[in-house]
């Protein structure tokens, strides 16, 4: 209760002193007068009609500057139904992206960006998945089969919970998930 009447006090001093926002000054003679803008109007630095995204120009299936990426298809919908076009700023998502792009306020959105980053806030989660990759295993002359890429071996996601991570990696194809086709 103390800081509010502090708080008070403080800017009814302020005000009473004349500190506090600047008063706007006429603007000299003939600035902005060629373009038909009136004094207090303000200037829009950035297209109401454009739809601005943030991209990685070469992360296939994602994204690229061709626009054959599902992002890019995303990217389009969401203009659409905006009735705006899109425009890219494209930047290599590595180790700076966020602050490059966005940061710069060079977009307005980044689409498809890890969710739980604390430098931007979050929409709800339009897709999961859990990013692993299912390589064929190489049959040797004399019939044995090895893997061809060492560290290419698939392991255990780390979305997976602890008890399946233990268990081996599934063999046939009865054993793999399915999903209902209708």
């Amino acid at each position: 209760m103390r800081d509010l009447f502090r708080a008070i006090a403080l800017t009814a001093a302020l005000a009473v002193s004349g500190v506090g926002p600047a008063l706007a000054q006429p603007a000299p003679a003939g600035a902005g007068a060629a373009a038909g803008e009136t004094f207090g109007e303000a200037i829009e630095l950035v297209d109401p009609d454009v739809f601005r995204v943030c991209s990685d120009p070469r992360n296939l299936p994602f994204s690229n500057q061709a626009g054959e990426g599902f992002e890019n298809k995303i990217a389009e919908f969401m203009a659409a139904k905006l009735g705006k076009t899109v425009s890219y700023t494209w930047f290599p998502m590595a180790t700076g992206f966020v602050r490059k792009t966005l940061g710069e306020h060079r977009c307005d959105v980044i689409i498809g960006f890890a969710q739980g980053d604390e430098l931007v806030q979050n929409t709800n989660a339009y897709y999961r998945t859990p990013m692993r990759w299912s390589i064929r295993r190489a049959v040797t002359s004399t019939g044995s089969t090895r893997w061809p890429i060492r560290a290419s071996r698939p392991s255990a996601s780390a979305s997976w919970p602890a008890r399946r991570r233990a268990t081996t990696w599934p063999t046939t194809a009865s054993s793999a998930a399915r999903f209902p086709t209708s």
